[in-house]
Parts: structure tokens; sequence; C-alpha cells
């Protein structure tokens, strides 16, 4: 997914669309959906690696911004029996502001849920509670790139403690 990202940035950097074919910044903030595909990074100190992939659908009406996301993702560690497996769900809403032709921020609030399960142990919820703020740059017909940032709280087993994410993610507004 990274490399993805990094492959449209590539051609978006040789050329971006002309302001008379592409979907204009203010037109996606009043009334349209997006679909989007990413990944979600964040800080796992004790995690030798992890990946993951995540599905979002966000819906524009009138300046008002809601999403709705699904994940799964797998974690390794060199520990025994250290891997993590989990899904994910979660929901954010918000309002969408239009930057200039191509850019549109949308401040949002949100929720999201993992269950996460140990090869050898049960299942766990673990919830995040977060300010969401996506910024998507329109680089072509019906295309954005977007940068997801989040930062608020998350419990697990009763610890509540500092969430922070950046998830890059691509997209097409419909």
């Amino acid at each position: 997914m990274r490399r993805a990202c990094v492959a449209i940035a590539v051609l978006v950097w040789s050329g971006t669309a002309s302001a008379d074919d592409t979907v204009s910044a203010s037109e996606q903030a009043e009334h349209a959906t997006l679909v989007f595909v990413g990944t979600e990074l964040m800080p796992m100190p004790t995690v030798g690696a992890h990946v993951d992939a995540e599905g979002a659908v966000r819906v524009h009406r009138d300046h008002f911004a809601f999403e709705g996301r699904f994940g799964g993702g797998l974690a390794f560690s060199a520990t025994a029996g250290g891997n993590v497996f989990g899904l994910r769900a979660g929901a954010s809403a918000g309002y969408a502001i239009p930057l200039g032709a191509r850019f549109v921020v949308i401040p949002m609030l949100a929720y999201d849920a993992f269950v996460l399960r140990e090869r050898h142990d049960s299942a766990e919820l673990v919830q995040r509670a977060t300010f969401h703020m996506p910024i998507s740059w329109l680089v072509y017909p019906h295309a954005v790139v977007e940068l997801s940032g989040q930062i608020g709280v998350q419990w697990f087993q009763g610890i509540r403690d500092l969430a922070i994410v950046l998830a890059p993610r691509i997209g097409l507004v419909f």
C-alpha cells in the first residue's frame, strides 16, 4: 500500500489535472461520495513488524461529512506466540472545508473498535476515540490522495493510553 501511495505521488508530481477537468474542492465538500483504500501507521514499540489495510466510504452533503471504515491487520514480534491478528471498524463525523481549488480539510470526531487476537489467547477489544483530520488533495478527475491524522485516547484492558495515527489513503470521488 505504501508503494502504491508513493507511485501515485510520483505520477501526481509529474503534472496534476487542470482545473477544467477535475471535481473542485468546493464541489467535493458540497456533495460527493468518496471511496478509499489505505493503511494505518501508528507507533508500536514492542512490535517488530505490522501490516494492515483498510477501506473507507465518506459521504459529503452540504459540507457535513460522515465516514465508515473497516480493516484488518497482522502484527509480528520476535517473542514466542507474539503475533496478533485483528479486525477493526470505525466511524467519523465532521465538516468539510474547501481550501482553494484542490484541497479539502475535514475536521472530524472519530471512534474505532478493534478486536485483537493472539495465536493462543482469547480475543480482546481495543477502543479508540480521536480527533480525526483528513486532508484530501484532488489530483486527477475524480481521484484523491489523502493524508489522515488522528490524535486522542485508546482503551485496552482498562488502561487508557495516547493514540497517534497517520493514515495515507488513495480514493475515488463520485
